[in-house]
């Protein structure tokens, strides 16, 4: 491959690749904390149906 089909070839995968890391990242960081909320709000009812 000459050198320019080479940096062609790199920037497009930086291109491709970035945001889907940048993506993926900000998708599992909001889930985990839904995640987090949701198993939260499960045990309070497990909770408040044991005490009545």
């Amino acid at each position: 491959m000459s050198k320019y089909f080479s940096r062609l070839f790199w920037y497009s995968v930086f291109i491709v690749i970035f945001p889907v890391i940048v993506l993926g990242g900000f998708s599992y960081y909001k889930s985990s904390g839904i995640t987090l909320q949701k198993v939260n709000e499960g045990n309070a009812q497990v909770t408040l149906q044991t005490k009545l």
